[in-house]
């Protein structure tokens, strides 16, 4: 099978071989092809030649096949690339953070640049490291690949090295983890550009922008109520939404899929027993954690283990160094006396950014205080130097100027000590998706790893206190006689959450 696109033809020299399978009750074999589009088209004429060639070749058995579109696509192939130089190129791969790669395609052609220290860059070049890189993604992607290495330049003085962080804690810990490679995808709802899949087991939080897989077992369809206001009259009206248990070696996770009114006729192809992936988000409700999708696809998957490398601890703080808490409100807190026993130490934050998107814009404050056995014990407060300048609208709000953080550390310096303060805690913020969410984006370019359990207080304070007309927190913090002076400032902002958290949970 080794040879066989070259038996084929020049005229089928673009295709893949992927594998072929062979059914002994049947005595087919079946062989898969990938194939890029921009290349070739597979029309019903040209799959009727390549299965004559095929039977012609193996006259024992009939003949069929299967292909899969590999298209170049600038966001896969970011991550593959990342992926594989931490798998297969471990001396690459120190200190290599995933926006150190950036992919151009153009066409079949990807032109990738990769971002490396000055002695891992020498090294790189002299061992032409380049070509290996191009021989072992062109074993899976159908591309004209160039790599070229540029070398990264120390632009804040010659103790960057002594003095980063990110280099004095650069060992870092290999963690083996269960992945799935999806294979022969067929798109059923929205896009299927992915080609892994975690176990779903390992999930113990609200994440966002997970793929899992599985078989579809006790499929249902439902509806339910949704009211509205047209033209001031309140009209309802239904909506269809599924639920199912996806199943896989017997582990199950329950999932609900809404689709949208474009979504309907093809979800009506979801049925028991086919084999899919799902991209979506968990959320935990009623202290049971389950999972909203947003896309399916038909798949193969196949178990494998993924090593990712992620950071360690460090031994002490550099940058931001937190402070002792003392205050004489604490024993007034309880309108009686605390007898809970306080099992887990807890870091309430809350962060200032740029803007609302924390894929395009930057944390500019960071504040926390941790909690331990009742008490609030400890702050973390700093300033962060944004690699842009703070919009006026954003001044306005949390009256931070540019003038304020143009002093501070850059983040790079600042989250390995907010690592530091947050390991062995329970995280707690108000809302406390939106700060996650800018703290995973930074954390994963830089290789930590926040998979600390979390509480939202927005949550309890709706499962706790009934008739506010919101639950900002200031409305929260009226209601509980919580003092908030200067609200959208990190550290304010996070002492009355800490105070609100402690009230309520």
């Amino acid at each position: 099978m080794i040879n066989i696109v070259k038996d084929l033809g020049e005229k089928f020299s673009s295709l893949k071989f992927n594998n072929a399978e062979y059914s002994a009750s049947q005595n087919l074999v079946t062989v898969k092809f990938l194939y890029n589009p921009d290349l070739i088209d597979i029309t019903q004429e040209n799959i009727g030649e390549i299965k004559d060639k095929l039977k012609s070749m193996l006259e024992f058995c009939d003949i069929d096949v299967k292909f899969t579109k590999c298209v170049v696509n600038e966001t896969v192939l970011g991550t593959y690339i990342y992926m594989t130089l931490i798998n297969n190129f471990p001396t690459l791969s120190k200190n290599l953070n995933s926006n150190d790669i950036t992919v151009e395609c153009s066409g079949i052609n990807a032109k990738v640049k990769i971002r490396l220290r000055p002695s891992i860059y020498d090294y790189a070049v002299k061992a032409k490291k380049e070509i290996e890189i191009v021989n072992k993604l062109t074993e899976n992607f159908i591309a004209e690949f160039s790599v070229q290495f540029e070398k990264l330049q120390d632009d804040i003085g010659t103790n960057f090295i002594d003095d980063n962080i990110e280099f004095q804690n650069s060992i870092k810990m290999i963690d083996e983890k269960i992945l799935y490679e999806l294979t022969n995808k067929v798109e059923l709802i929205g896009s299927a550009e992915y080609n892994t899949a975690i176990d779903f087991t390992t999930i113990d939080r609200e994440m966002k922008d997970v793929v899992i897989c599985g078989e579809i077992k006790f499929l249902e369809k439902r509806n339910y109520t949704k009211t509205a206001m047209k033209n001031g009259k309140e009209i309802k009206y239904e909506k269809t939404f599924y639920t199912f248990s996806l199943n896989n070696e017997n582990k199950h996770i329950n999932v609900s899929f809404f689709p949208r009114a474009k979504e309907l006729v093809r979800a009506e192809s979801l049925e028991n027993n086919l084999k899919v992936a799902i991209k979506g988000y968990t959320k935990m409700y009623k202290d049971t954690l389950s999972f909203t999708a947003d896309s399916i696809c038909l798949c193969e998957y196949t178990k494998m283990k993924g090593k990712t490398n992620k950071k360690s601890v460090n031994e002490k703080y550099h940058t931001v160094f937190p402070e002792k808490y003392e205050d004489f409100e604490q024993s007034s807190l309880f309108d009686t006396t605390d007898t809970r026993v306080w099992e887990k130490d807890f870091v309430v934050f809350d962060t200032e950014t740029t803007g609302l998107d924390c894929k395009t814009n930057e944390i500019i404050e960071i504040g926390a205080v941790k909690i331990s056995k009742g008490k609030i014990i400890s702050t973390f407060s700093t300033f962060v130097h944004p690699d842009k300048d703070i919009p006026a609208e954003i001044t306005e709000i949390t009256h931070i100027t540019n003038d304020m953080v143009k002093d501070a550390p850059k983040i790079n310096y600042i989250l390995p000590d907010f690592y530091k303060y947050c390991y062995g805690c329970v995280l707690v913020a108000q809302n406390i998706s939106f700060d996650m969410g800018f703290i995973d984006a930074i954390s994963k370019k830089m290789g930590y790893e926040f998979n600390h359990e979390q509480i939202d207080t927005l949550t309890l304070a709706r499962q706790k206190i009934l008739g506010l007309k919101n639950f900002k927190l200031g409305t929260i913090c009226e209601k509980l006689g919580i003092s908030l002076q200067g609200a959208h400032r990190a550290i304010n902002d996070v002492l009355a959450t800490a105070k609100v958290f402690l009230k309520l949970y």
